[in-house]
């Protein structure tokens, strides 16, 4: 929220109509470490970072 009404910096990624923001990136951090720390073995594609393979063994 620290981001709203304050834009700041902008990256374009394969297009003028592809941006990419501070915030964007933060709040994708943020969702990703929460997911990792409640599951650990999961592999996880988001969309600035791209796919993420866990670096867990799953039992069995």
């Amino acid at each position: 929220m620290r981001h709203f009404g304050h834009l700041q910096q902008i990256e374009l990624k394969e297009n003028q109509s592809n941006i990419v923001t501070q915030a964007d990136l933060e709040s994708e951090k943020a969702i990703v470490d929460f997911v990792r720390h409640h599951f650990p073995a999961h592999n996880i594609i988001a969309e600035e970072t791209g796919f993420t393979i866990s670096n867990q063994t799953l039992p069995g």
